[in-house]
This record gives structure tokens, sequence and C-alpha cells, in this order.
């Protein structure tokens, strides 16, 4: 398996950013349920998740689903952070139909 040596930061500094950005999310579930503030940290959480996953020793394509996840769900707080109608989030939102 090859190294990736193009993370952006260490791995510890891109974790804890991403931990001190999930944590006032995970608090607003008892304070605040229902809330619309918790997406802006749950956002800056996924950004820094970008920066952790080219520091992962993991195989190519397992980097690759993770950016790929990251993606989608980076699109689906911004639908909702803008008030997207579900009619137009919803291809986003629900998972594929799975084959036979």
């Amino acid at each position: 398996m090859k190294e990736s040596s193009a993370a952006p930061c260490s791995p510890r500094v891109a974790a804890s950013v991403a931990f001190l950005c999930f944590a006032p999310v995970l608090v607003s579930f008892a304070v605040a349920p229902g809330a619309r503030w918790p997406e802006y940290p749950g956002l800056a959480f996924h950004l820094a998740v970008f920066a952790l996953v080219p520091s992962l020793r993991a195989p190519e394509w397992a980097r690759m689903a993770g950016y790929g996840w990251l993606f989608l769900d980076v699109t689906t707080g911004v639908l909702a952070l803008n008030h997207v109608p579900h009619a137009v989030a919803d291809p986003v939102r629900r998972a594929p139909p799975r084959c036979r």
C-alpha cells in the first residue's frame, strides 16, 4: 500500500479541529433540538475532515470513497442551510436504489 504524503496538515491537528467543530453540534441536540445554527459548525467539521482523509492509512479507493461521502454530505448540508425544497434536494439526499 502506497503512503500518501499530500496531507495539508498533521492528522492530529485536522482531527482536533474536526472535533472542536462537531462538539457544538452534539451539544445542540440536547440544548436546542431543531435549531439551524448547528449546520454551520457541522459544515466546518466536514471541511476539517477533508484535511484528514489524505493522511489515512487506507487504500486509494477507500480515500476516494471518503471524499465522495464528504462531497455528498457537505452538499446536503448546504442545501439544508439554503432552505432548498425537498422536491429538489431529495435526489441528493436519498440513497441510490439497490440492484437486485
